[in-house]
């Protein structure tokens, strides 16, 4: 288990990790041992852009050669405090990052409220002392956290690698930021930075010397990309620059050698999750009865970004902390794994974190990361999981099935986007074939990366006949049939377009269980849903309306990209979609069937 601590998210955040990954493999091949796998968590602050991040991990797998067993996950939070379950980490790594302080220093004004550091940003040479010691105090004391914070995370006998920039005297740190001070001044003369803001800004920054952190340390070269990158949020925020105000700091000739150039996704609602909430704990209730580790390792499969992204993982916490206070044992820290597409908007979801930390009590000691990914394969180490959940998300395929077309190269379901009382038995056999290759595939990973009695509770879209599922999306394709009728949609495109998708049935998903063996199957559960989500005082307009947005937050970026649609013809759809919806709803019961299912991994 390694850890990179404050990775970024730029050209360079992988490339320690793919450094480590070699060095392990040399190392392996030389000891003539056996490689292991690799379990690997990129961390920064929530606000970091772990979407770009994700979306650069397949080109790295693939450069990296994903069976080498290397699993990256995202974990956001501050690195001044626990970010890891207990003894959990073998290797930490952090370059550049261990210098930035938790907040600005306190101390940096008089007793009357003025500013010490006037006309500075940081410790310079005409700094009095005492903002020296202002931001030495700051730093031994968020140093001492890091460090408190990584000895409960390593196991005995782990590795910390730490590389930050230092100086040869405290007082007198010589650095880059002392020149744009500086450059700010010469902007506040210039009567385009006011000077009271100046005087009350300060960089929450610290060079330690070797004596101060007693561990070897180099000292880099610095240009100004690298300074503009870590500081151009701060100053923003701070003097109200726009771009051209911030280009025009950054090209000054008081910075050295610098000069002017001329140049997702499944949605949950929360009704689903309420209807398998007595499986979900029932089943934690059992795991915790017959195997309740020191840490819980917990995965939710297919999480998004929605509202509802995290409401699961509140239900397991307050399953897990009931349980255990029932036994009269001691509940577990949690690591809590959101899976999702590399695509998936991991920053909206790690943005909404911090909220949830602070609902929860600190005691409880949860710990949440982002693991990008397909789950139609290997996402985590072998037995490293305990329990995973996964909801409206496994009936969504890898691909459009196969075998949609006849031999003369036809489609075969020609004004359906699914299976439909139309389409012809081929169609029907193809989606379901796909659903086993991939459900079977799904199952062979889970059974590698999780411990023997864990427990998984899987709620998927059904149906009552696979042939004949009555879904939403044959009511979809009407609508787009419609609009070939006006001329506003191809018929070819029709045609050739079918949604990767699959409801199966209660027999189905047991069958498929039972044949790839890994599992047990404890309970079956089966339930309606509205297409709205919830009849309960809702007219038959506001559930269309609600059916409509859900589906279309599921469809959007399919349909756009298979019928190029703009954000008016998009729109035009879904209201032509909606009056059909409301008209099924007008005349008959519109339900899902929902499918939960909790298994057990055997021995």
């Amino acid at each position: 288990m390694v850890a990179d601590m404050g990775c970024s998210s730029g050209p360079n955040a992988l490339l320690v990790i793919s450094d480590i990954i070699d060095i392990i493999h040399d190392t392996c091949r030389t000891l003539n041992r056996p490689v292991p796998e690799l379990g690997v968590f990129l961390n920064d602050l929530p606000g970091n852009d772990f979407k770009t991040l994700f979306n650069s991990l397949p080109s790295f797998y693939r450069r990296k050669k994903r069976e080498r067993g290397c699993f990256v996950s995202g974990t956001p939070g501050t690195f001044y405090g626990r970010v890891f379950p207990a003894q959990f980490l073998h290797f930490v790594h952090s370059s550049y990052s261990v210098h930035w302080l938790s907040q600005v220093p306190k101390g940096l004004t008089s007793e009357k409220g003025v500013a010490l550091n006037k006309k500075n940003i940081f410790i310079a040479e005409t700094s009095p002392s005492e903002v020296s010691k202002a931001h030495y105090s700051q730093f031994k004391e968020d140093f001492t956290l890091f460090l408190s914070s990584r000895a409960k995370e390593l196991v005995t006998g782990g590795r910390m690698v730490l590389t930050f920039q230092g100086s040869v005297n405290s007082d007198d740190p010589d650095s880059i930021f002392e020149l744009l001070g500086s450059t700010l001044y010469t902007m506040v003369q210039e009567g385009l930075v006011e000077e009271k803001k100046l005087e009350s800004f300060n960089m929450p920054y610290y060079v330690p010397t070797v004596e101060e952190i007693l561990t070897i340390n180099q000292r880099a070269n610095v240009d100004t990309g690298i300074v503009r990158a870590v500081t151009e949020s701060l100053l923003a925020n701070a003097f109200g620059f726009g771009e051209a105000a911030m280009k025009d700091l950054f090209i000054r000739d008081r910075m050295p050698g610098i000069h002017p150039t001329n140049t997702s996704p499944p949605i949950q609602s929360r009704t689903t999750i309420a209807k398998a909430r007595s499986v979900l704990e029932e089943s934690l209730r059992e795991l915790c009865q017959a195997l309740l580790p020191e840490c819980l390792m917990v995965a939710d499969m297919g999480c998004s970004s929605g509202t509802n992204a995290v409401l699961v993982i509140s239900e397991i916490i307050d399953v897990v902390d009931n349980t255990c206070q029932s036994l009269n044992q001691r509940a577990p820290e949690l690591g809590v794994f959101l899976n999702d597409l590399p695509g998936n908007d991991f920053n909206t979801l790690f943005n909404s974190l911090p909220k949830i930390y602070r609902r929860m009590e600190e005691e409880r000691g949860c710990f949440v990361s982002g693991t990008p990914g397909s789950f139609y394969g290997r996402l985590f180490p072998a037995q490293f999981l305990h329990f995973v959940h996964a909801s409206y998300s496994v009936h969504w395929l890898s691909q459009v099935p196969k075998g949609l077309t006849s031999k003369k190269g036809e489609p075969l379901n020609k004004k359906n986007i699914y299976i439909a009382k139309t389409s012809p038995p081929d169609v029907s056999k193809a989606y379901h074939s796909q659903f086993k290759r991939d459900f079977m595939l799904f199952l062979r990973s889970r059974a590698k990366e999780m411990v023997a009695g864990g427990r998984m509770v899987l709620t998927l879209q059904g149906s009552v006949k696979s042939d004949d599922p009555d879904s939403v999306f044959e009511l979809l394709g009407s609508t787009l049939h419609t609009m070939v009728l006006e001329g506003l949609v191809e018929e070819e495109k029709l045609k050739s377009f079918n949604m990767p998708f699959y409801a199966p049935t209660v027999e189905e998903v047991r069958q498929l269980v039972e044949a790839e063996g890994s599992f047990s199957l404890d309970i079956i559960k089966r339930c309606t849903v509205d297409w709205s989500g919830d009849t309960s005082h809702q007219t038959i307009n506001n559930r269309a309306n609600l059916a409509v947005k859900t589906i279309r937050a599921v469809t959007e970026s399919l349909l756009a990209n298979a019928f190029e649609f703009g954000e008016e013809a998009m729109d035009d759809l879904f209201i032509k979609f909606k009056t059909m919806v409301a008209e099924r709803m007008a005349r008959e019961t519109t339900e899902y069937l929902n499918i939960t299912v909790s298994m057990i991994k055997r021995a």
